[in-house]
């Protein structure tokens, strides 16, 4: 399958290799810089705290609200022997009304910005809404939300133009009041903060510098009036507002991937390889080395098949793929060491894993036992090469390797990385997998786009893209093995179109 969406910008991100590590854990760059960092969220703390310059630098043409913000900023020099004074909600609460009308002058004199504002008072848990109900209008409930969504849905990103807006304003507040000490050798960080609102003259570097600056005023002010309005805020919105669902549509009829030819070819690659088997059969004595490659080629086959539709675009697709990309991964290693030895300890390991079952399912009541396991079978295939009083029990892993060890050392780390590390973590219910299966994203900004239950995933991309190319990787390991094995799925232009024997493939 083509990629068609955009690949993420690399200086978004810091790459594994810049990570450190220490032991299995890798800790990125930012979080080196102190043992006590303390994160602080843009948009779940400190953007309600400045909701009304939210609301007014994406409401407002972008001239007449930095015009506003600046009036704001500039009034921080009347206040530098009033610490308390912040333009934040939460501050707000705590001052004069003279204080606040001398803060807000320009910005209530303005019948566009107090319309603008006038969503503010929807809010009930508002903790300066005394203030502003005395000089805002009253907000049209529904039309107050909605002019709330936008203002809060263009600010989200913390790097958007209305964002850094905001963000410039906090850093300017405390700058002007003389609470914010910059070093004399940069002096340039104070003419890009003075240059800012007017758009002449300002670096380029001005949006990452505000960015950096922001997180560390906090939330600005020493007071701790009412701490837990930005909680309040978002569950004044939850309350106040419905989630948006997504509409769901039912994959296209017509596949990208061409199942029915596949099909086909893996009849006759299946038919092929049990040929091959019978071809390349020297005794009927325990050879662990031929019963492995033929035994997990055929293995993974029967992955291939079971990952066709309806499974290959569900969660359970990614279970197969991961059980295939094991396979590949342990062909290859045991093909790679080509010691009798690994070969017999791949062999016993299983015996023993067989043993282990059996033994535990024996000691169990049988009305309790799964209705999905034959011990029968099991104990068959416990004694199948030796009596089980000689069988050995391996806890571990029967190579004594993890399969990223496995992987490099067979020089396939490229299958663990592409295809073992994310489909694991469906097999094990890690969080992101969970995450991706059964849950969207709410299209309510003032709902922070928070998780939502969503019908069954059965739209995931195909993995039976995948499955062929990794499954050409096996009869490859096979042909190596066991030569010649010939026969593969055609993999031109990411298709798995069957395509005519060759004359060694028959």
């Amino acid at each position: 399958m083509t990629d068609k969406k955009e690949r993420p910008k690399r200086q978004d991100f810091s790459p594994l290799d810049a990570h450190h590590r220490r032991g299995k854990v890798f800790t990125p760059p930012l979080m080196r810089v102190s043992d006590n960092i303390e994160l602080h969220s843009w948009h779940s703390e400190r953007l309600p705290e400045t909701l009304w310059a939210v609301l007014l630098s994406a409401t407002l043409p972008r001239a007449d609200s930095l015009q506003l913000l600046s009036a704001v900023a500039k009034a921080a020099m009347q206040f530098r022997e009033h610490p308390e004074v912040f333009p934040a909600h939460s501050a707000l609460a705590g001052i004069s009304k003279e204080q606040f009308a001398a803060l807000f002058a320009d910005v209530l004199k303005d019948k566009s910005a107090c319309s603008a504002l006038s969503p503010l008072l929807l809010l009930d848990s508002l903790p300066d809404r005394a203030h502003w109900a005395a000089h805002l209008p009253t907000s049209v409930v529904e039309e107050g939300w909605n002019a709330m969504a936008e203002a809060v849905a263009a600010c989200l990103d913390p790097r958007s133009r209305p964002a850094i807006d905001v963000r410039w304003l906090r850093v300017m507040f405390l700058g002007l009041q003389h609470r914010l000490m910059i070093k004399k050798e940069d002096d340039e960080i104070v003419d890009m903060l003075c240059a800012y609102p007017t758009g002449k003259d300002v670096p380029d570097w001005a949006d990452a510098m505000i960015g950096s600056m922001e997180p560390m005023v906090g939330i600005g002010f020493d007071g701790a009036a009412r701490p837990n309005w930005s909680e309040d805020f978002w569950r004044d919105c939850l309350k106040g507002t419905p989630c948006v669902v997504a509409r769901y549509m039912p994959p296209v009829p017509e596949a990208e991937f061409p199942y029915e030819e596949a099909k086909t070819r893996w009849g006759q690659i299946y038919a092929g390889l049990m040929k091959h088997f019978f071809q390349t059969l020297r005794n009927t004595g325990i050879d662990a080395r031929h019963d492995a490659v033929f035994g997990l080629a055929l293995y993974a086959m029967s992955l291939v098949t079971g990952m066709m539709r309806p499974h290959s675009t569900r969660p359970s697709g990614r279970h197969l793929l991961r059980s295939l990309a094991e396979a590949n991964i342990t062909l290859a290693y045991l093909v790679f060491r080509d010691d009798p030895e690994i070969w017999k300890m791949y062999r016993a390991y299983g015996t023993g894993q067989a043993k282990l079952a059996f033994l535990k399912l024996v000691e169990t009541e049988r009305e309790d036992l799964p209705r999905h396991v034959d011990v029968a079978l099991l104990e068959r295939l416990a004694n199948e090469d030796m009596w089980q009083e000689y069988v050995s029990i391996d806890v571990g892993h029967w190579a004594g390797l993890t399969a990223r060890k496995m992987a490099d050392d067979a020089g396939v780390k490229d299958v663990y990385d592409k295809f073992y590390v994310w489909p694991s973590g469906f097999v094990h219910g890690q969080w992101a997998a969970v995450r991706d299966s059964v849950f969207d994203l709410c299209a309510n900004p003032l709902h922070r786009f928070h998780r939502v239950p969503r019908p069954m995933r059965v739209d995931m991309p195909d993995v039976c893209f995948d499955a062929v190319r990794l499954m050409n990787r096996i009869l490859g390991l096979v042909d190596q093995a066991f030569p010649s094995f010939a026969l593969r799925f055609d993999e031109t232009s990411h298709s798995a179109r069957a395509t005519a024997p060759t004359a060694a493939s028959e």
